[in-house]
């Protein structure tokens, strides 16, 4: 994902009084759609638009800034496969969509607990990190219940059958519990992974993770508005500034 912002530089590169002869000087620092690219003002506008962005998202950019050998500035997604599956996990944002399959979605899908054209949303019993999504932790015990470790090359991280009954088991300081996928309640409420506890007279479950078709994102990262803010704010004057 890059915007190509093009200028026609010929009128302005040729110096001034010298028969339209080309201008002897080095390039100017501005001689790019910025000299610098616009990752700042990106970030301030993902800060606006998105609630609690982590410092992942808010490091998502990457930018190239021009250099009088290459006379281009670049602002775009950093590669994909570092951050999702496949596409960049903000493109929707950006262009709207459907949001791509998280990577911990993708492992559970291969072990057929989460279906397939559906995504993972927190449940009310989730456990959320600071930022609101559903934390690392839990993500790591999901994976090692369901024995999904196996994907990744870390299967000494799952748990057999053995250790799925103790900690159901519990101990006589910590409630014992197990986790299922289903949509409990004789279809009433809805599909998910659940956390049963049991108890002496019976038990109680709490929703995990609840599926969800896919739903399309509409466009809320103006990344191509901001970035046309700064060449129009920016371009003309760091260029006058280069030639000075």
């Amino acid at each position: 994902m890059k915007i190509d912002i093009r200028h026609d530089l010929d009128p302005w590169i040729r110096w001034p009084g010298r028969a339209g002869r080309p201008d002897p000087r080095p390039p100017p620092r501005g001689a790019g759609p910025a000299r610098h690219a616009p990752a700042p003002p990106e970030i301030e506008e993902m800060k606006r638009v998105f609630d609690r962005p982590t410092p992942y998202t808010l490091n998502a950019i990457f930018t190239k800034n021009a250099t009088k050998q290459n006379l281009e500035a670049r602002v775009w997604l950093k590669d994909e496969s570092m951050v999702a599956v496949d596409p960049h996990y903000l493109t929707p944002q950006i262009v709207g969509g459907t949001r791509p399959v998280k990577r911990f979605e993708k492992m559970l899908r291969q072990v057929l607990v989460v279906p397939k054209d559906f995504v993972a949303v927190p449940g009310d019993a989730a456990k959320l990190d600071e930022y609101g999504n559903i934390s690392r932790g839990q993500i790591q015990q999901l994976l090692s219940y369901f024995q999904a470790f196996y994907l990744s090359g870390t299967e000494s991280k799952n748990l057999d059958k053995k250790k799925r009954d103790k900690l159901a088991r519990g101990t006589k300081t910590k409630q014992g519990y197990s986790y299922f996928v289903g949509r409990p309640g004789g279809g009433k409420l809805p599909p998910g992974i659940w956390q049963r506890f049991q108890f002496a007279a019976g038990s109680s479950i709490k929703p995990i993770i609840i599926f969800v078709d896919h739903t399309a994102y509409k466009k809320r990262l103006d990344w191509y508005g901001v970035a046309d803010k700064v060449y129009r704010a920016t371009f003309i004057p760091e260029f006058h500034a280069g030639y000075a």
